[in-house]
């Protein structure tokens, strides 16, 4: 829940960009050595916080799907290191995939609309 409630203090204004930036990669880098360590215990984040009605969707969309800060993901922090590139990077080209695969999937969906829809006139 610390993670929500700096994500939220964090759109009100409410922390330093600065402070923000710090707090949250100390978070993460618990939250990675927690799950690491947890993995055998909780094998699936995401489901266990579905399961246990958890509603923090800023901290997981923070922990489990960017890794990074807002201040590296959005830009605003003065300087990203290098792993902080990485895990953006990385990011970037998953959720890239992502949309090419959506996209290839609605025009393979939409190439059989029209066949089946061919199919019905020509019957």
């Amino acid at each position: 829940m610390s993670v929500q409630h700096l994500e939220t203090a964090y759109t009100r204004d409410a922390v330093a960009e600065s402070k923000y930036t710090e707090s949250c990669k100390k978070l993460i880098s618990q939250f990675k050595t927690l799950k690491a360590a947890s993995a055998q215990v909780v094998p699936n984040i995401d489901k266990f916080m579905t399961e246990y009605k958890m509603d923090c969707k800023a901290a997981r969309h923070r922990l489990l799907r960017v890794g990074v800060p807002a201040t590296v993901e959005y830009g605003g922090a003065s300087e990203l290191d290098k792993d902080d590139q990485k895990v953006l990077d990385k990011h970037s080209d998953t959720e890239f995939l992502s949309y090419g695969s959506v996209c290839s999937s609605a025009r393979v969906r939409s190439c059989s609309d029209v066949h089946h829809n061919a199919e019905l006139l020509a019957a």
